[in-house]
């Protein structure tokens, strides 16, 4: 088709909808029509308005919209989307879509609501990304109780990609909790990267440091810290840690 024919179905497009507005089938043939004719955008944005007219049913055009909103920066946006297509039932709580809407929450900064539907996709899976993602996310948040209990299950289902990371935050999880034996036998299981239910050697850290350990998780994990406040709270660990560990945390 000739790129008149492109920009003649799409001027009819936009006057059926601007005449009809709330007719679905209108705002589909200008969806398409802007994605054959590479306006993928365009595209998205014609789904977005037919979500606003309260005529989109189909999941994957939910999913799609709020993959947009993501796209866009905008993911409270997208967890609005969300939590409508699921208390609407037009899309299934599997785990990839509540793992879409956890993260929105979690790019909102919303990390009590992400946490809550990561729970729930946690209980559908035995991917121990997802229990680990769990763990990580309630330890950013002080819920040092659900990190404990969600880090011990990824490290069940399996999740062993950096040798004592699961240890090390368990172990500051339960100093945390003022429960310094446990903080201590955990702390030094993740110097030598140990599991302590195994006792299964997987690697000696001969020369790391807890506190060096404490730097590979904050520079991997916590992107979302400045400079000035990840090194705040290496301080603070650091008080903390030198009474309870006879070896240098530092």
């Amino acid at each position: 088709m000739r790129l008149s024919k492109f920009e003649d179905a799409e001027l009819l497009g936009q006057r059926l909808i601007f005449l009809d507005p709330y007719k679905k089938s209108y705002w589909e043939q200008l969806s398409g029509v802007f994605y054959v004719n590479n306006k993928e955008i365009s595209a998205l944005s014609s789904i977005e308005l037919a979500y606003e007219n309260k005529t989109l049913d189909e999941e994957e055009d939910f999913l799609l919209l709020a993959k947009y909103y993501m796209f866009k920066e905008t993911p409270r946006r997208a967890a609005e989307v969300l939590e409508f297509a699921f208390n609407s039932e037009l899309v299934k709580k599997e785990v990839d879509n509540l793992e879409l809407l956890a993260t929105s929450y979690f790019l909102s900064k919303d990390l009590k609501k992400g946490i809550a539907i990561l729970k729930d996709a946690e209980k559908l899976t035995d991917d121990p990304k997802i229990a680990f993602k769990l763990g990580t996310y309630a330890f950013d948040n002080e819920d040092y109780k659900l990190a404990i209990d969600s880090l011990q299950s990824a490290k069940e289902k399996g999740w062993d990609e950096y040798p004592g990371r699961i240890e090390l935050l368990i172990g500051i999880s339960y100093l945390e909790l003022e429960d310094k034996d446990k903080s201590l036998e955990y702390l030094s299981l993740a110097k030598q990267g140990i599991h302590p239910k195994k006792q299964i050697k997987k690697q000696v850290l001969k020369d790391k440091t807890i506190m060096d350990l404490i730097d590979d998780y904050l520079d991997e994990k916590r992107d979302d810290l400045s400079d000035y406040t990840k090194k705040d709270y290496k301080v603070r660990l650091a008080n903390r840690l030198k009474p309870l560990l006879k070896v240098p945390v530092a």
